[in-house]
């Protein structure tokens, strides 16, 4: 009993021995992450990790194995084995492993884990929005006449998993063509210290249209500037529009006309632009009347009319009306955002009786009464066919 009883305590003690020459030797092993690839490495994204193990003993390590400790945040990469066998090792060593971060993985520093042995080290892996934005959720603005003043609001959204600091949202007015807008009062910066992760802030800009403002939009480029919390600095531009908007006014007067009572004549007018806005593709058409028939004219093309620009346009007319007519015309035509315009405009025409014509001396002119000049051509016309026919009896005689 007492050689058994040694002989147990000998293999207990060789036991102990080898569980503690064991320890020793894992515990001699000094285990870093040595690089991770990207740095940082932005969440949903997959990441290569170097893990350096060393070995500080003078004794080599024998049949070690590593193995990489899945979490909810950080999984092996399709292929890859949590196990990897180490070997002798007798110095230093790289052990890789492809991971994937899922996409709710918290920005900063995270803690991956391997364990060799029975002992396991945590290392720090950064994961961070590679590029972060800031998204524009709105931009909005009254339309604004030229000489006008208005509010811009742009309104910025942090869709970022990070939180964004210093963001600082600026108009560039020196770019806007011919200096068109500026500020009506206030600044053309706003700065904000901090916009949270799926935080929305609006920016209000109150700005001053030019009085020589075209109708058109005036491209307004914005710059945004933030720094993520590495103290990382990112800057963009948008682009935002201003709607300048002055409505069109088309002018058309009566120039002169030729007829003044019953009869034909031609009608001039002048079609002009006297306001800001181009007005293009402009028609005018003569409308039917009991006041007077259409004998040419009645449909006419006038283009394009730039502010101050007129053009003129005549008709032939035949009044018959001797008391009063009205010149019916419609005018169509777009401005300058391309929208149809129609105006139906009425124009009094200059209509005489015989003593008004009389005494504005329209009688026997090339403008007179058509009725008069027609009756005195008939009596002319009846005495010479009077005497035409007289001799005519006399010679048959």
């Amino acid at each position: 009993m007492a050689k058994n009883k040694n002989i147990i305590l000998l293999v207990l003690s060789i036991f102990m021995i080898a569980l503690t020459f064991s320890s020793v030797n894992a515990g001699s092993l000094n285990v870093i992450l040595q690089s991770q690839n990207p740095d940082p490495v932005s969440p949903g994204n997959f990441v290569y990790l170097n893990v350096k193990v060393s070995n500080t003993d003078s004794n080599s390590n024998e049949d070690l194995f590593v193995k990489f400790i899945e979490n909810e945040n950080f999984k092996l990469a399709s292929g890859e084995k949590l196990t990897k066998n180490l070997g002798k090792l007798d110095g230093d060593t790289i052990v890789k492993y492809k991971i994937f971060v899922d996409e709710k993985t918290p920005s900063g520093l995270n803690t991956v884990t391997v364990q060799i042995q029975d002992l396991t080290y945590e290392l720090d892996l950064l994961v961070q929005e590679t590029s972060p934005e800031v998204y524009v959720k709105n931009i909005e603005t009254t339309e604004l006449k030229p000489g006008s003043n208005g509010k811009l609001s742009i309104t910025l959204k942090n869709g970022n998993s990070i939180n964004l600091n210093n963001v600082k949202i600026s108009l560039d007015l020196a770019s806007v063509e011919e200096n068109i807008i500026n500020l009506n009062k206030g600044s053309n910066e706003i700065i904000i210290d901090n916009m949270k992760s799926g935080d929305e802030k609006e920016f209000v800009f109150d700005i001053a249209i030019n009085p020589s403002a075209e109708s058109k939009p005036y491209l307004l480029p914005v710059q945004v500037s933030y720094t993520d919390n590495l103290d990382k600095k990112y800057t963009s531009t948008i682009y935002s529009s201003v709607k300048v908007y002055s409505k069109p006014y088309l002018s058309v007067n009566l120039d002169s006309q030729e007829i003044y009572t019953i009869g034909s004549g031609k009608i001039n007018l002048a079609i002009s632009n006297p306001g800001s806005s181009k007005i293009k593709g402009v028609q005018m058409k003569v409308l039917e009347s009991e006041d007077y028939e259409i004998l040419k004219g009645q449909n006419q093309y006038v283009g394009d009319l730039n502010p101050d620009d007129f053009q003129s346009l005549q008709s032939t007319l035949y009044i018959k009306n001797e008391e009063a007519a009205t010149l019916k015309i419609e005018m169509k035509y777009f401005d300058s955002y391309e929208s149809e315009n129609k105006d139906i405009i009425e124009i009094p025409l200059k209509i005489y009786n015989k003593e008004e014509l009389s005494k504005y001396g329209f009688l026997g002119t090339n403008g007179g009464s058509s009725f008069f000049t027609i009756l005195i051509m008939f009596v002319i016309g009846g005495v010479i066919g009077y005497f035409i026919g007289k001799r005519k009896s006399k010679n048959k005689r």
